[in-house]
């Protein structure tokens, strides 16, 4: 016998039981070649019998859904926040970044000032006209 043929006929059996169609869940059980499966058979049955369906108390269902809502909510905050830091850091990150951009382009702009009086000799230092000493004797 195949796994899937083994697996289909498992999922009808327990299919027939939870519809409570027994006879039909009988006669599947009871099939050619299906003793190999008979203790499955019975275990299914079995835990069908002993479990049953059971109903959350609407008391239960509406505490677990307001708190669930406010878990959301709160994770939802929580992401919210984070965003809001993120864009405050690239926020300040900017503002350093053009605040020193302005400044190294101030640097910039003096040294090539610099550079261009020192071609020019503006910078030139006149020269020291040495006075006349007495001469000793």
């Amino acid at each position: 016998m195949k796994d899937v043929t083994v697996s289909e006929i498992l999922s009808q059996h327990v299919e027939a039981l939870n519809a409570g169609r027994i006879a039909e869940a009988e006669r599947l059980a009871a099939g050619p070649g299906r003793e190999e499966l008979a203790g499955l058979f019975n275990m299914a049955g079995r835990l069908k019998t002993a479990m049953k369906p059971v109903t959350p108390r609407a008391e239960f269902v509406a505490n677990l859904k307001q708190r669930l809502i406010r878990e959301s909510q709160a994770g939802h905050q929580k992401i919210e926040r984070r965003q809001q830091l993120a864009w405050a850091a690239v926020g300040v990150g900017g503002l350093v970044y053009s605040i020193s951009l302005f400044v190294m382009g101030i640097r910039a702009t003096w040294w090539m000032l610099g550079v261009v009086a020192l071609l020019l000799g503006w910078r030139k230092r006149p020269a020291l006209v040495k006075a006349p000493q007495a001469v000793r004797r």
